[in-house]
């Protein structure tokens, strides 16, 4: 049997939070696959964003051992959405985010069984949630708020209710929205406020992975301008899902303002709308993300 580290290597470079690495992750995944490849991960073992706590509940299937030698080549990206193919390039790290599903969706399959959810986690999920998983109505909906701490640069303002109340048309009025935030008490009082006919249910008190995962198990998906949502509807395995995407993901303050063409699957469903400034009351009330390590900010 062909040891496997005497094959070409790749491994990446992490920045960020679940959402990000999950797309470095995939990208590396689907490197590796594409030129038959050993993918290896040791920068999971840094405690940075998380990333040691994603690799025991997330990235669990995943080598990561230390490299039996040095890598020779860097690749960096051109930018954040940039979609064109890596070139092969042998015992090599990928430095960048490759926030694109055309570099990996062509293994999707693979993919799905390489981040499913641990037994624990899916435990977890059932004696919380099991009402909610046998709910055909489900939608999720994110709310993100940490942008807030950009708000003077106006990159990634707040999406606004104007927004989730075009989503939130596409379904119907049986709909279950199962709500996910970081500031999950503001979300409680506007939105049932805002929207008091609407059937909402107010997800609190997970870690980000039962959060991510639990989105995954919704039977359609609103998500917000945030990775971490993207990644809850695309790993929704339900084949009739629906996904509501915001038309714009950066205001035109971002370097990359519009990025949807390489960022969005051809299937998902764009909602025009016009970005809001962060509700001032907003301020008052705690963020307390189970997805975005406050530390990370700091």
């Amino acid at each position: 049997m062909t040891d496997k580290y005497s094959k070409p290597l790749v491994t990446c470079q992490f920045y960020g939070q679940i959402g990000n690495q999950l797309f470095i992750t995939a990208a590396t995944l689907a490197y590796a696959w594409d030129y038959d490849m050993t993918p290896i991960f040791p920068g999971l073992h840094t405690k940075k964003n998380r990333t040691s706590y994603n690799k025991d509940r997330l990235f669990f299937r995943l080598d990561t051992s230390q490299p039996p030698r040095n890598f020779s080549t860097i690749f960096r990206e051109k930018d954040a959405y940039c979609p064109e193919r890596i070139p092969y390039l042998k015992d090599v790290i990928l430095d960048g985010y490759f926030q694109s599903w055309r570099h990996f969706h062509h293994h999707r399959s693979r993919l799905l069984e390489t981040l499913d959810p641990s037994e624990q986690t899916l435990n977890i999920l059932h004696a919380k949630y099991k009402d909610l998983l046998e709910n055909p109505n489900t939608v999720s909906i994110h709310a993100r708020t940490s942008g807030i701490r950009f708000h003077n640069t106006n990159q990634q303002p707040f999406l606004g209710f104007e927004y989730y109340e075009k989503a939130m048309q596409h379904f119907s009025s049986d709909s279950l929205f199962v709500l996910f935030s970081d500031r999950i008490n503001w979300c409680k009082k506007h939105f049932k406020e805002k929207f008091p006919d609407k059937n909402f249910l107010f997800v609190d008190g997970n870690y980000g992975i039962e959060d991510l995962f639990l989105m995954s198990k919704c039977k359609h998906n609103i998500i917000c301008n945030s990775t971490f949502s993207w990644w809850g509807a695309y790993l929704n395995q339900n084949p009739n899902k629906k996904v509501i995407v915001p038309d714009k993901w950066h205001s035109g303050g971002h370097p990359y303002p519009n990025p949807q063409e390489n960022l969005y699957l051809p299937d998902w469903i764009g909602v025009p709308y016009v970005f809001a400034p962060y509700p001032e009351d907003m301020y008052s009330y705690d963020e307390n993300s189970q997805s975005c390590d406050p530390a990370w900010w700091n």
